[in-house]
């Protein structure tokens, strides 16, 4: 049977291009290789510490 593709010491057909590494982790069936944040998860990050200040500032303040 002849496969196109190279296949790493896991048996795992080895994907993305040639100068990535790829680091697979055979238990969990989890892929590691260098990517980027996408901008929407930077956006609820954000969202989430400017509520967290002022959740803070609001109702953990004592009463004036």
């Amino acid at each position: 049977m002849e496969q196109d593709k190279e296949q790493d010491t896991d048996g795992k057909p080895e994907t993305g291009s040639a100068n990535e590494s790829v680091y697979y982790y055979g238990d969990s069936g989890i892929e590691e290789r260098h990517g980027h944040v996408p901008l929407w998860l930077w956006a609820v990050a954000a969202a989430l510490l400017v509520w967290g200040i002022y959740y803070l500032a609001a109702y953990w303040t004592p009463p004036a």
